[in-house]
């Protein structure tokens, strides 16, 4: 998600309500259910955004409540993706840079670092091919993903958009 709201933790409940379903078992004349530890990724975030949030189902039995945590984006430096394997965050890593790209696209040169950081993440990404730890359709899967994020969040910074995407 992008941006804060309050349906998001309706929406997790919901998701891990189906998964939960999904994968329940009927035992005798028990249903059991296990909810999947889940979390929200927040692409965009600032002062208000929680850490976490809080389910609380109240049943005729009792109350049950759960913490889902929330992964902020822009807290991840690259090298804390990687040493965590969290890759499936480096499409999203360009959000990062959102917030600089007005004077980016003026100054060619302040560019340089989104470049150097993507040209270190494809270094790292092949690495680990080579290495075993990733397989070439992974590899290949999030360098689309991450060009299909640049392109959508740069549409208004050509400049930008076009040094990026050619790493």
């Amino acid at each position: 998600q992008s941006t804060p709201d309050g349906t998001m933790v309706m929406r997790i409940y919901e998701y891990d309500s189906q998964i939960a379903l999904k994968e329940g078992r009927i035992i005798g004349n028990v249903l059991e259910v296990n909810f999947p530890q889940s979390a929200i990724i927040y692409l965009r975030h600032n002062k208000n955004t929680p850490d976490s949030m809080v389910i609380r189902i109240n049943t005729p039995g009792g109350t049950v409540s759960y913490d889902v945590p929330a992964l902020k984006v822009k807290r991840y430096s690259i090298q804390a993706i990687f040493e965590k394997k969290l890759l499936f965050l480096i499409p999203f890593y360009i959000f990062t840079y959102e917030e600089q790209f007005p004077s980016m696209e003026k100054d060619i040169k302040k560019i340089g670092k989104i470049k150097e950081k993507y040209g270190y993440i494809l270094m790292k990404l092949n690495q680990m091919c080579e290495d075993g730890l990733l397989d070439e359709y992974t590899k290949r899967s999030i360098c689309m993903m991450s060009e299909k994020v640049i392109e959508a969040l740069t549409q208004k910074y050509t400049v930008i958009q076009k040094e990026v995407v050619r790493i």
